[in-house]
């Protein structure tokens, strides 16, 4: 079992994927805090200060790859690993998300 104090913010605006990851990541013994897109996770960031961000990249408002822009940019933050959850498999966004600091 995943050691309860470990944080993991997940930015996803479907309802319904962002239930089933918070279902998985909780069954699993981690702390889930949840955002529905990237300027309320921006300040979750550095409310819950998560230990992994997991995030879409297409959404309303600031989109994932905008959210790891900022978190990169800002040396509170720059070393919490961030990961793109996505349907897009374009070659182009893994160079961009990967490019601007993404773990994976």
């Amino acid at each position: 079992m995943s050691d309860p104090r470990y944080t993991i913010l997940v930015v996803e605006d479907d309802a319904q994927i962002l239930e089933i990851l918070t279902i998985l990541l909780r069954e699993q013994g981690y702390h889930v805090v949840r955002a529905r897109e990237g300027q309320t996770a921006l300040s979750l960031v550095k409310s819950a200060r998560p230990d992994l961000i997991v995030s879409d990249v297409k959404m309303p408002g600031m989109d994932g790859f905008t959210l790891c822009e900022h978190v990169r940019g800002d040396p509170a933050f720059a070393h919490v690993p961030f990961i793109f959850l996505t349907a897009r498999d374009e070659k182009a966004d893994r160079r961009r998300g990967m490019g601007l600091g993404a773990d994976d």
